[in-house]
């Protein structure tokens, strides 16, 4: 008895941080954003979950993030030192999403500046959730 009502409770706390992630995700792409490379620095992994931090720069000012990954086999460290797109709010540049749909090499800005050229026609969706 005690087990199933703990479970529950476990999967309750799962959805309801779901939903709210979801929500300040899909706000990020519902507003006027801009792109930096973001760098994955540090992983922490629970039941369920990843958080993954990661760091960007808009303008000569450092920021950091956190992205969570939902479900079972989240703990991907090998993905600590990549990087992919941020995506960023213009009002509140620390505001955003890494969104690994689109991974870049640091060491080569072609692909990044390639990925700002292709967003200017075509807008990046939210690697997850699905919004609007």
């Amino acid at each position: 008895m005690k087990t199933n009502y703990l479970l529950i409770v476990l999967i309750l706390c799962v959805s309801i941080s779901c939903k709210k992630e979801k929500k300040r995700i899909c706000n990020v792409y519902d507003g006027d954003v801009d792109y930096a490379i973001g760098t994955i620095t540090k992983l922490n992994s629970a039941p369920f979950k990843a958080t993954y931090n990661y760091t960007y720069t808009v303008k000569g000012i450092s920021y950091s993030g956190k992205e969570k990954a939902y479900g079972i086999g989240q703990d991907e460290s090998r993905l600590i030192g990549k990087s992919y797109i941020v995506v960023y709010e213009t009002s509140d540049a620390g505001q955003s999403d890494l969104n690994f749909d689109y991974p870049v090499d640091n060491s080569d800005s072609t692909k990044f500046k390639q990925f700002i050229n292709d967003f200017a026609n075509n807008p990046p969706k939210a690697d997850w959730p699905k919004c609007k």
